[in-house]
């Protein structure tokens, strides 16, 4: 743990994002579906950082993904992007890479709001 008595520790949230849905059979991965007018992932990444917490949040996307960078959020400095891997498992442990010295590391579902 790196704080000291009186301070918090440091949190970093990790999004594995690199899904494709294939078994919902939607036109695009249902990260990109929208609720409103923001997709899924948005949604996610912006309850992630409301919470005065957490310090960053690590998007893991897939190699093919080019929807991400065009998303408004992607530019917030607070939003780290890596490649993730073929199973959710391989895109938590792209972002736990990442995730450096943090105390705590949270991992969400950027297909569940």
């Amino acid at each position: 743990m790196n704080h000291s008595a009186g301070t918090f520790p440091s949190v970093i949230a990790v999004l594995p994002a690199a899904g494709i849905g294939s078994r919902m059979q939607a036109e695009c991965p249902k990260q990109y579906l929208t609720i409103g007018r923001h997709s899924i992932v948005e949604h996610a990444i912006h309850a992630l950082l409301r919470h005065p917490r957490i310090e960053r949040v690590i998007v893991a996307i897939g190699p093919e993904d080019r929807q991400f960078e065009q998303l408004p959020i992607a530019q917030d400095p607070r939003v780290i992007v890596t490649e993730g891997g073929k199973q959710r498992a391989d895109s938590v442990m792209a972002g736990l890479k990442l995730a450096g010295d943090a105390d705590w590391v949270l991992v969400h579902d950027a297909a569940r709001p």
